[in-house]
């Protein structure tokens, strides 16, 4: 195969434009997978929050400070 450095460029930019693509779509399945398991946390104390557990309202104020800075 004979490739100008023109050629070279265009092949360079397009797989650095799809591993860009395949990043950011990776980013955001851990993102939803992230957000998923701090629901699961989340509803894990809830219910013990609700009904006045000091620690379970610790627990659960953080798991909300978290979600909040996602």
């Amino acid at each position: 195969m004979n490739l100008s450095a023109q050629g070279v460029a265009n092949v360079v930019n397009v797989a650095v434009s799809e591993g860009a693509e395949r990043a950011g779509m990776m980013r955001e399945q851990a993102a939803t997978i992230y957000i998923a398991r701090l629901e699961l946390l989340l509803s894990a104390v809830w219910e013990r929050a609700l009904s006045g557990d000091y620690r379970a309202i610790e627990l659960a104020l953080c798991t909300l400070e978290q979600q909040a800075r996602f």
